[in-house]
This record gives structure tokens, C-alpha cells and sequence, in this order.
């Protein structure tokens, strides 16, 4: 699944400051308009989608009240109480929803991650969240 209308080259050497999404999968670094190199809003937005999908539902509402969906994202609610979702599924998304970029999962995380399940191994990779 992709969704290519903002695709942008990067570099890990050229932050980015331009903002541009939808708001229902923009990374709250983009809405307090930092710098960004392009990963980690990536992995924010696939946090979303996996939310979406295990749920039916999206992690900061619906609401009409784009204020409140706003003010949502920017304190990090997300939802983490949701019944459809098991604890490891919980955890995984508090890793992909983190606001530090320097300590949001990374696509090697969520990899390691899904082979400890598939291996039905508990998922230690994300049991804890990673300090710099």
C-alpha cells in the first residue's frame, strides 16, 4: 500500500520544513513545524494506518473538530486503551505514535518486531521504549 501524492526524495543530510499530509497521518514534529529528514514521519503514518487496521478505527477520532484532533496528536493521544488492540499491539504503536523522534521506532524496530512474533517469542524489541 502506498499513497505517493507527497512522495519527496530525501537525505539524511537536508532536513525538511515544509508540511504536508493529511491531518489525520501528520506527525506532530510537522505540525510544530520542525525539521525533518523523512523516515520517522513515515513510520508515524504507517502507525496510523496499522491502528486503522487493527481497529476500524482512526487513532485520533474522527471528530469534525480539527482543533481537537490537532491538540490530540500534539499531546500524543492516542488511543492506547482501545479494546481491539492487545497489549503488544499497544506498545508497537506507542513506539510508531512517540513525539521524540530520536526515540520513535524505526523500520528495523517494527521488523525485529515481527519476526519475535512470528516466532512466537515475546516482543522484546519494543517492550520498553529506547533512551538515547
Amino acid at each position: 500500500m502506498g499513497d505517493w501524492g507527497y512522495g519527496t526524495a530525501w537525505h539524511s543530510f537536508k532536513p525538511k520544513t515544509k508540511s504536508c499530509g493529511s491531518l489525520n497521518y501528520v506527525a506532530p514534529e510537522l505540525l510544530r513545524r520542525d525539521e525533518y529528514i523523512g523516515p520517522e514521519v513515515d513510520i508515524y503514518a504507517l502507525g496510523v494506518v496499522l491502528f486503522a487496521m487493527l481497529t476500524g478505527s482512526l487513532p485520533f477520532g474522527s471528530s469534525t473538530d480539527r482543533k481537537e484532533r490537532l491538540l490530540r496528536v500534539l499531546r500524543g493521544d492516542w488511543g492506547s486503551n482501545n479494546p481491539h488492540l492487545t497489549a503488544a499491539e499497544a506498545r508497537l504503536l506507542d513506539r510508531m505514535f512517540e513525539r521524540d523522534v530520536l526515540k520513535r521506532a524505526t523500520m528495523y524496530d517494527i521488523v525485529e518486531y515481527l519476526k519475535q512474533r512470528e516466532k512466537g517469542l515475546p516482543p522484546r524489541v519494543l517492550l520498553r521504549k529506547q533512551s538515547c
